[in-house]
Formats: C-alpha cells, structure tokens, sequence
C-alpha cells in the first residue's frame, strides 16, 4: 500500500499519508500498532486527539504539521518520541507543556502556531539537537536553562519577539550549533514594544562547524570583533547576515579564511573598512 511500510514480518512499521486530502478524526487505533515507529499526516484536514498513545511505544517520529491541531494535551505519554513536527498548528498561547515532558526528543519544529508565551527552558530536554519555532510571537529574553542543550546543531527562532541580548553562552557553549537564526525580532510597526535583541554583537569564534548565521533586524550595538567567525570552516560555511542592526565602527579584517562577499553588512552605521580587507 501507498504510503504504508512494512518490516520483514509484515508489522507496519511507518504511516506516511501526508498532503492526501484526508478529513475526519484519526482513529486512536493507529496508536495500537504495536511497530509503528513514524507517522506523518502533514498538510491534511484531520483532526488529531492523543488517546491512546502510550500504547505506540515504539513510536520515534511524529508529523502532524498543518493539520487541525489546537492543543497536545496527552502528547507527554508519547514517552520514546525522538522527533515532533506542529509547523502550521494553532497552539495559541503558552508554549505546550506536554512537549516539555518529552526528554527524549531530539528534533522540535513548532513555527508558525501562535505561541504567545516567553522562550521555555526546555529543562532536562538535553538530547535535543534541532529546534526550530519560527514565526510564532514568542517574548522576552532567553532562559539561562537553554544553555544546558548543548548537543543543538540548529537553532532557529527567527521571527518571533525576542529581546535583551544575546547570552554569551550561545556562542560559548553551543559549539556543535551549524545554524543559528534569529533574525527579525524586531518589529518596525511596534519598535517601542518590540525593539528586537540588543546589546553589543558576540563573537561566534568557537563554533568550528557553524554553516549560516542569521542575526538580521535586531537592535544590536556597537563594533564587529576581528574573531567573529574565526574557527567557521571555509569549506562549509555558508553566510553570516548581521544586515539592519545599529553595528557601528570599523569593518574588521576578519580573521577567518571565509569569503568576506558572504558576510552581509548592509543597513548598519559602519564608517569605514580596514584597509587590509581592500
């Protein structure tokens, strides 16, 4: 069957139905299939309940973006869930507490759903590696319990309503991060309430594998260091996007064997450029 696998025993072992123009309710009973290891209903009109799936133990991966999502009450007994997808759900309000209880998840992707609550500290959450909660309306300033994730290598929250700065534990202690973005966090219609991530600009010097680095309409001050990027491998690294700050000073002669043409400057307050870059 289409979008049905099957191990060697014929235990249907992962449901991928995605953009199939499902409607209705699922059946509690997909969670009594005692091998399914991944299911993924994205971009259909379902609506989707949890009973019952403490019984999917096995279950790794779950994929209910774009579906008719409002709530994840009973998703904690989800126990082994490695990797959750809600993009495009409509979890207004508090980021849901029931994905704080998954401590075995090592992907989150929540974008565009509402969130209106402060950053969670996604505490005893440390084998996450990629989160991702773009787009949503997520306030304040980062938690000091994030910089216990250590093992993340992408961390995207661009879009939302960050402020204060930017601790320098992301840059210290994130040092397997390949992609960080946290751009537009400042709002042009409402920069008053909303001013974006200030503060002078870290160095990201001990991230060896950062790929892209997004920090692009923020409020950030100051001057660029010299060690900006200096460990990114020029073989991998991608581009670095600090365009529409309040940077001011001098652009440094990096210390990096990356492109300069791929670190993005513009719409800032920088007067001049070291001549050893011309």
């Amino acid at each position: 069957w289409e979008g049905i696998t099957c191990d060697d025993e014929h235990n249907i072992i992962e449901i991928d139905l995605h953009s199939n123009g499902l409607e209705g309710t699922v059946p509690p009973s997909l969670f009594m299939l005692d091998y399914l290891r991944a299911l993924d209903l994205h971009s259909n009109m379902v609506d989707v309940t949890f009973e019952g799936i403490e019984m999917a133990d096995r279950l790794k991966v779950l994929d209910l973006s774009h579906v008719k999502l409002n709530n994840v009450v009973g998703l904690k007994d989800a126990k082994g869930l490695e990797e959750l997808y809600l993009t495009g759900c409509e979890l207004h309000g508090f980021f849901p507490s029931d994905v704080l209880l998954l401590h075995r998840l090592k992907v989150v992707k929540i974008g565009w759903a509402g969130i209106t609550s402060s950053l969670p500290s996604f505490h005893g959450m440390v084998e996450l590696e990629h989160l991702s909660l773009p787009g949503n309306e997520i306030t304040g300033s980062f938690p000091p319990g994030l910089s216990d994730l250590t093992k993340l290598k992408v961390l995207t929250l661009e879009n939302n309503h960050l402020m204060g700065t930017i601790p320098l534990w992301i840059s210290q202690q994130f040092q397997q991060l390949e992609i960080l973005d946290l751009s537009g966090q400042r709002s042009d219609l409402l920069p008053l309430r909303y001013p974006g991530l200030g503060g002078h600009l870290p160095d990201f010097r001990f991230m060896p594998n950062l790929v892209s680095l997004d920090l692009s309409g923020n409020a950030l001050k100051g001057t660029i260091s010299h060690l900006f990027i200096q460990k990114a491998n020029p073989e991998t690294f991608f581009y670095a996007d600090l365009s529409d700050n309040q940077l001011t000073g001098t652009v440094p002669n990096f210390n990096t064997k990356v492109n300069i043409d791929d670190i993005i400057l513009v719409n800032n307050a920088l007067r001049a450029i070291d001549p050893d870059l011309c």
